[in-house]
């Protein structure tokens, strides 16, 4: 929500900085840069969630295999 929220400043201070006498290629050049730090950003979000994820299934995947060596042990 931080990330939606800095975005959502940084667009409005974009209007708010509208300048008529700018040229269009000019603005065209901000909305490029500001998309392609979004996109970055959203990247890398998406990125640590995966790797996250992993590291779960794997701490989760350790564990039931240890349960089950247990089982077997009391079994025995």
């Amino acid at each position: 929500m931080k990330r939606v929220e800095a975005w959502k400043v940084q667009v409005e201070g974009a209007f708010k900085a509208f300048d008529p006498a700018k040229k269009p290629e000019a603005y065209a050049k901000d909305a490029q840069s500001a998309v392609e730090g979004v996109i970055a950003e959203a990247k890398s979000a998406v990125e640590q969630g995966v790797k996250t994820h992993s590291e779960v299934a794997q701490v989760l995947s350790d564990r039931f295999v240890a349960n089950l060596n247990e089982l077997k042990s009391l079994a025995a």
